[in-house]
């Protein structure tokens, strides 16, 4: 049975996935470089500067905010920000190779795992659902069987595994950090 190697990690409520190999390291995100980094978009790491991939701000549901008292009651607006401060974004980084071969970090909250997943659990989402979950950011899935405790601590249970396309990603993240983040795509509660 022919497998992809990938490093599984969770953002908000997805569980996202990237191929072993565009993963170059997998560390700590610094304390000292959250709370001085005045650029939420580049860190300094080893002599290094690298684009930071937040993914977690844009994936989490918006919170949200009435309107004032002009508008009728029981209206509410979505309120969007773009991360301000380092600390809220994770404690680890995924250190990855982009397709056009630039470095750069994806700051999650927990240690991701590395598994390998059966090609023949791995779909290709339609075009139309594909485009409007998750922001385009995925253009294939795959249902795993985790054993008991592994992810939850619960029983075994079947993830939904989400690959993600770091090129669309990126894109995403940066019209995201620039105010055009599209208002009600994707599933995101």
């Amino acid at each position: 049975m022919k497998k992809l190697r990938v490093i599984v990690f969770k953002i908000a409520k997805y569980w996202l996935a990237l191929p072993m190999k565009v993963v170059l390291n997998v560390r700590d995100f610094p304390s000292n470089i959250k709370e001085n980094s005045r650029d939420n978009r580049l860190i300094n790491l080893d002599n290094r500067t690298l684009r930071l991939l937040p993914l977690k701000p844009i994936l989490v549901k918006p919170s949200k905010a009435k309107l004032p008292l002009a508008k009728r009651l029981g209206e509410t607006a979505t309120v969007t920000k773009s991360p301000t401060k380092l600390s809220n974004v994770g404690e680890f980084l995924i250190i990855v190779k982009t397709p056009g071969g630039e470095a750069c970090a994806i700051p999650v909250d927990k240690l991701p795992s590395m598994i390998d997943l059966p090609l023949s659990t791995i779909r290709k989402l339609p075009d139309s659902y594909s485009q409007s979950y998750l922001f385009g950011m995925a253009n294939y899935v795959a249902v795993s069987q985790w054993p008991k405790g592994q992810t939850t601590g619960k029983g075994a249970e079947k993830l939904t595994i989400f690959l993600l396309d770091l090129e669309r990603a990126l894109s995403v993240a940066i019209d995201y950090r620039v105010g055009n983040r599209e208002q009600g795509i994707g599933n995101r509660e």
